[in-house]
């Protein structure tokens, strides 16, 4: 017989007896914090891809970095309970949804087994884990949930594939030395950004700052990382795109900045460069990474002419980030990927930022600068990546 610790009794409890509360995070980090745990237990956020065809011929994708929180708990020795915690909207409530992932046999595999209840039907995947702090898995939609959903538009034929990235919220932990290890602060997400002025404004993703409360930006100044709260400005849901500015004593202004701003578009096949903070607060580390390639096209999603299509690799937490060309000018902001397909991603054209700028209140003094044009590539990042920061919200 199984021994179920007494904690897990009393958090179903709850959790049945309330649904979605406040009290059940709070139960959760208590327990996660007191106990031994298998590498899958935590709490999770999630970004899922939708990829929709009728009878093999793609119709359209679609790519969200999700909001809610996912607590994954042991329910007996192979088995683990997945409980919605906050801010996913299931239709008909919680009870409409169980999922469980059970271990595997093979180190680092699971598989995944959801079921919904209106209209019914599972869906099932293999996982893997890697390095204890994402997960990766999809499945295709089952068939009764495609008629509930498009009613009178149903086709025979239509499939909609879900492909999830779950990472790790909490716990997530750092060494320090061989015997300590300290938690790194409960943040729910991150993006990157890019100073657009000298006194701490700063352009970023829409997507990015959404639904915050809290605001901290990072910024590397005088090769020291430095801290400081910020606030929305302005935003333009429309165009994904947000303005925000520090309000913190500490922070000096900028004597300038080191480059420019170039409107004009740039043609399909350019050299092009982004900087930004991918995955920073889980696997990849609070390092700005470097990623090129070329200007696939002047448009975007379903010609979208707003955006450039992208070769450069990008991953979620680059949004936001600037774009450049090879003299070192912005051209754009990155904004999305498609996650089905190989460097495919999508920038935002910096005519739709300026568009931005000039309806805030003050009246910013955009960078000029084109002296860096002259330095090589890599003095180039050396200095830029001094300007592009990492944007932490909860």
């Amino acid at each position: 017989m199984i021994k179920v610790n007494l904690s897990l009794l009393i958090l179903f409890s709850i959790f049945s007896s309330y649904g979605q509360s406040f009290s059940i995070k709070t139960i959760l980090v208590d327990y996660f914090d007191k106990n031994t745990l298998d590498e899958i237990e935590g709490i999770w956020t999630l970004n899922v891809e939708r990829k929709l065809s009728l009878n093999g011929q793609h119709l359209s994708e679609e790519f969200e970095e999700m909001r809610s929180e996912w607590g994954v708990i042991r329910a007996d020795k192979f088995s683990f309970k997945v409980l919605n915690i906050g801010g996913a909207e299931l239709e008909n409530g919680s009870n409409n949804f169980v999922a469980f992932f059970d271990k595997t046999a093979i180190e680092g595999f699971y598989t995944y087994k959801c079921q919904f209840s209106n209209p019914s039907w599972i869906g099932k995947s293999n996982v893997e884990l890697i390095e204890g702090k994402i997960l990766k898995f999809g499945y295709y939609v089952d068939q009764s949930y495609l008629k509930h959903i498009f009613g009178a538009n149903y086709r025979d034929g239509l499939q909609l594939h879900w492909q999830f990235v779950w990472t790790k919220k909490y716990p997530t932990r750092s060494t320090s030395d061989g015997n300590n290890s300290t938690i790194k602060r409960d943040w729910a997400g991150n993006g990157s950004g890019f100073f657009i002025d000298n006194n701490g404004y700063i352009a970023t993703n829409y997507h990015v700052i959404d639904g915050a409360t809290d605001i901290e930006v990072d910024i590397v100044k005088d090769n020291q990382k430095q801290s400081f709260k910020a606030k929305v400005i302005s935003s333009d849901k429309q165009n994904d795109l947000a303005i925000i500015k520090i309000e913190d004593a500490k922070f000096k202004p900028f004597h300038k900045l080191p480059y420019s701003f170039k409107s004009i578009i740039s043609d399909v096949g350019s050299n092009v460069f982004a900087l930004g903070y991918p995955m920073a607060l889980t696997v990849m580390g609070e390092e700005v990474k470097f990623t090129d390639g070329k200007i696939s096209s002047k448009t975007g999603f379903q010609g979208d002419i707003t955006t450039y299509q992208i070769s450069v690799p990008v991953q979620p937490g680059n949004s936001g980030g600037p774009l450049f060309d090879y003299d070192g000018n912005i051209i754009g902001i990155v904004n999305a990927k498609i996650m089905a397909a190989d460097n495919v991603s999508y920038a935002i054209k910096l005519t739709y930022l300026k568009n931005l700028i000039d309806v805030i209140p003050d009246k910013l003094i955009l960078p000029s600068d084109i002296s860096i044009s002259q330095k090589t590539l890599t003095d180039k990042i050396k200095v830029l990546s001094n300007y592009v920061v990492l944007i932490k919200i909860r």
